[in-house]
């Protein structure tokens, strides 16, 4: 059985939905990282 055009294009949509929650997942740790480092800074500078 052939997949159809819209099935094709469904399941490279899913396909990079996945790809992009990933990408913001990853983003959102980065950020979490960072204001961790800047609140150490911040605490290390005001002492």
């Amino acid at each position: 059985m052939e997949e159809t055009p819209q099935g094709k294009i469904i399941a490279r949509l899913k396909a990079e939905n996945a790809e992009l929650k990933k990408r913001l997942f990853d983003a959102r740790q980065r950020v979490m990282e960072l204001e961790q480092e800047l609140h150490d800074w911040i605490d290390k500078v005001s002492k």
